[in-house]
């Protein structure tokens, strides 16, 4: 029931997009390396935000419910298809309690939209 206020919240805060996502690749100055992942919190079964170090947060989506029976304390594995630089949600599998998975999308927050997430679902 957590996850689900949490998610109406993250949707009202944002909007649509805040769940769908965008499936626009990074600008370059956005692209993730992967050894600056930090934490994650697992928003809803398709969601998760990920803390990137020295750049923010992040949303990742997924269209196959990757995240259906995680919680935020599960550890989630990265497959970037020998990758050290992601800058679009193809380069990203996502291993989690369900099972793998692809991104279909992965967008930076803005200041504010990280200023007005529920403490619950900061990573």
């Amino acid at each position: 029931m957590k996850r689900f206020i949490a998610a109406l919240a993250l949707a009202a805060a944002f909007g649509p997009a805040a769940v769908a996502g965008t499936a626009a690749p990074l600008s370059g100055d956005d692209c993730i390396l992967v050894r600056d992942i930090r934490n994650h919190t697992v928003v809803d079964q398709n969601t998760m935000l990920m803390e990137v170090f020295g750049k923010g947060v992040y949303r990742v989506t997924t269209a196959q419910a990757c995240f259906r029976s995680a919680i935020s304390a599960d550890p989630i594995a990265f497959n970037t298809r020998g990758r050290e630089r992601i800058c679009k949600a193809s380069q990203l599998g996502l291993q989690a309690r369900s099972g793998y998975c692809g991104a279909q999308s992965i967008q930076r927050l803005t200041a504010e939209e990280v200023a007005a997430l529920p403490k619950t679902l900061k990573p």
